[in-house]
């Protein structure tokens, strides 16, 4: 008998458009989609439009004088949306919102993952972008207690001050698992840069800092210890068709897989991958939905 697997976390990783968002919502369901990306038109009603057809999806937007959410928000859906725009800012120092904004988030996530007998799935989309709001929120705390004590307040964190911030994002992974629920976080791509001396045309040296053409995951930056697979997404074209491909960026069960890839991936085929290179030892959660 197989080793049964209760629950993954899983990251995809990938530049605009590279269909990350849709290839997170084929996650078993009924799942919960936190949207800081405000992306997921696009997913449900684009390309895929046909693997969510007869679902009941359910949309809330931003409501941030609603504090305590009802607990049964996602009861009878098989996916919840939960909209979370960045405020508009309307001062060039001042943070304004992000407290508020990640407080409401908060408030769900935690309900969210304390739902584990109905709920099979949650979604944080971007957690790059999740994680840039945690900053903010707590950059706006520091700027808010400099301002009662009657000091400048700054226009950023120190990297000290980051510590919270990636312990909040961390606490979302361990708290997924911790109750057995799948996981799915996608992320931006930064460009990667490197320090590279220049010589110039009387001889003098100087340090230029230049991208190298690479790319690196935006945000938490122990990201790989915090999920069982990460995939690299990016799109490409055969035949006039376009398809997504996603490679193996870490696979914890079976390392061999790493710089693999799989062309218009799913949940359901990842996990099913992923299985078969070991042999049918191990079962990963799957979805329902028919592909």
């Amino acid at each position: 008998m197989p080793q049964i697997i209760k629950a993954s976390r899983v990251s995809f990783e990938g530049l605009q458009s590279s269909m990350k968002t849709s290839t997170a919502l084929t996650a078993p369901i009924p799942l919960v989609h936190f949207a800081f990306d405000m992306g997921y038109e696009g997913a449900i009603y684009g390309k895929k439009a046909e693997y969510w057809k007869g679902l009941d999806i359910k949309v809330y937007d931003y409501d941030k004088t609603v504090t305590k959410p009802d607990k049964d928000l996602w009861r009878g859906h098989d996916i919840t949306i939960f909209l979370l725009p960045r405020p508009p800012q309307t001062s060039d120092v001042e943070v304004l919102g992000m407290r508020e904004l990640w407080s409401y988030f908060t408030a769900r996530i935690g309900l969210a993952v304390s739902d584990s007998e109905y709920l099979k799935s949650g979604i944080v989309d971007t957690m790059t972008l999740a994680r840039r709001v945690r900053a903010d929120a707590h950059l706006q705390m520091v700027q808010a207690n400099a301002k009662s004590q009657g000091r400048q307040a700054r226009e950023r964190l120190q990297e000290i001050e980051y510590g919270p911030v990636n312990d909040s994002v961390r606490d979302i992974y361990t708290n997924y698992e911790s109750v057995g629920v799948n996981l799915v976080a996608t992320h931006h791509l930064q460009d990667e840069r490197e320090d590279v001396p220049v010589t110039d045309n009387q001889g003098r040296v100087t340090i230029q800092n230049r991208r190298t053409g690479r790319y690196l995951l935006e945000g938490y930056s122990k990201t790989y210890q915090a999920v069982d697979f990460a995939m690299r997404m990016e799109m490409t074209k055969t035949d006039s068709q376009a398809h997504s491909k996603a490679t193996f960026v870490k696979c914890r069960y079976n390392p061999d897989l790493q710089d693999t890839s799989l062309v218009d991936v799913t949940w359901n085929s990842l996990m099913s991958w992923v299985e078969m290179s070991l042999g049918g030892t191990v079962q990963f959660p799957k979805s329902e939905i028919a592909e």
